[in-house]
């Protein structure tokens, strides 16, 4: 939160639209971290008579809305990108360095705090990161090339580069978690194997109504009618 001000602060004095859309990424990011940590901590509480599930599928969620959220702040992204390429603004590619480097430093500590979680509510949350530290590459990338030859058009530029690259990773997330949220088979699971080996443990004559599915990003469920005759 605190470099979230100091990008903003950068962003006003420097006029740069680079670090202002770094500035909105990274607010997206704290807003996807604390979610995240909601989530999380909801999914520890115990399942119940009521929620025989308990929370699990709150990380799926926070997960879904981290992934809308991240497309609503690239397409603002691109709009005032556009607008930038028409109307020119200048830009101090000094100050927007000294900000960006600080910025990508923030970034790279969290980074490197989530990187390797399976769980896709944390991945989600990792992308948020992730994408907002290739931001700051771009925004430092920008700021050396306008300080070297006063061309300001590469801050939009870089910006809407930065506004594809977050939504792609953005609409990959989505689509995972609307599989979870559909109750489509896992992907990492051979629905025709589980069967197999169901029907081959001694004393089982056949298996039907098979359902599969995932909790959450890490908990899958199988629900089926075995059968002895």
């Amino acid at each position: 939160f605190i470099f979230f001000l100091v990008e903003v602060a950068g962003g006003l004095l420097s006029g740069s639209l680079a670090l202002i859309s770094d500035a909105g990424h990274m607010f997206s990011d704290l807003l996807s971290l604390i979610l995240s940590l909601g989530a999380m901590t909801l999914a520890l509480q115990l399942p119940t008579k009521q929620r025989t599930y308990g929370y699990h599928r709150g990380e799926i969620l926070a997960a879904f809305i981290n992934s809308l959220l991240l497309i609503a702040v690239s397409a603002g992204i691109l709009w005032e990108a556009y607008q930038r390429l028409l109307n020119p603004a200048p830009a101090q590619g000094g100050l927007m360095f000294i900000v960006a480097c600080i910025g990508l430093a923030a970034n790279l500590g969290v980074v490197f705090l989530l990187h390797g979680s399976h769980n896709l509510n944390v991945r989600s949350a990792f992308l948020h990161v992730v994408g907002d530290t290739i931001s700051s590459l771009a925004v430092i990338a920008a700021a050396v090339w306008i300080s070297f030859t006063g061309q300001v058009i590469a801050d939009p530029i870089l910006s809407g580069i930065i506004a594809v690259l977050i939504v792609i990773s953005a609409v990959r997330i989505l689509r995972e978690t609307l599989m979870i949220l559909l109750q489509f088979t896992p992907q990492s699971v051979d629905f025709d194997a589980v069967v197999s080996d169901m029907t081959s443990v001694k004393g089982v004559d056949g298996v039907h109504h098979v359902h599969l599915w995932s909790l959450c990003s890490d908990i899958n469920v199988l629900d089926a009618h075995v059968y002895s005759c």
